[in-house]
């Protein structure tokens, strides 16, 4: 999968396809995560980062890009700093890098049914809004920031852990 099989989510029937995938992506990361021994959960593995460290970004990312999405879905364009993200980001890391798997694990699979949801409720008219992005020039619209933000970020991790692993296959 990558960045151009975007889907226009013209009706339900796309929207379902677009949870699917969100979902699907998901189930390969965290089923990688559960057969990876606990005895690795905090060594790093992933370019310097632990599978610890790498299954609380992601919970993160989803948090804050679920805000965005859904600030731009209602007409709110916020405007976030890469400094600040880059601060964050060092300062989450710092914070995270022993979280337990467990607590992250769950707070996806709570995340994952939020964001499953607000696939299937935005709005047709919020879609085309625009998501503006730390660091990228030209915003996302909605209907593409759920697919970057919310399948094909995931599926970028999901590579990295599969080459880290030695697993083959991808959605």
């Amino acid at each position: 999968m990558s960045d151009g099989n975007f889907i226009y989510l013209d009706g339900d029937i796309e929207r379902q396809q677009l949870v699917g995938q969100v979902r699907d992506v998901r189930a390969m990361v965290l089923t990688l995560a559960a057969q990876l021994p606990e005895k690795y959960h905090y060594q790093p593995r992933y370019n310097g980062r632990s599978l610890a460290l790498v299954l609380a970004r992601l919970l993160a990312f989803d948090t804050t890009t679920l805000w965005l999405v859904r600030a731009a879905s209602n007409n709110y364009a916020l405007r976030v700093p890469k400094s600040l993200v880059r601060t964050a980001d060092a300062g989450l890391s710092h914070l995270f890098k022993r979280r337990l798997v467990e607590a992250s694990v769950s707070g996806i699979r709570r995340k994952e049914a939020e964001i499953c949801d607000f696939i299937r409720d935005v709005p047709m008219e919020a879609l085309s809004r625009d998501v503006i992005h730390p660091g990228i020039k030209e915003p996302y619209t909605v209907e593409r920031a759920l697919q970057v933000y919310f399948v094909f970020h995931w599926h970028e991790q999901l590579q990295q852990i599969q080459a880290t692993e030695g697993v083959t296959g991808t959605l």
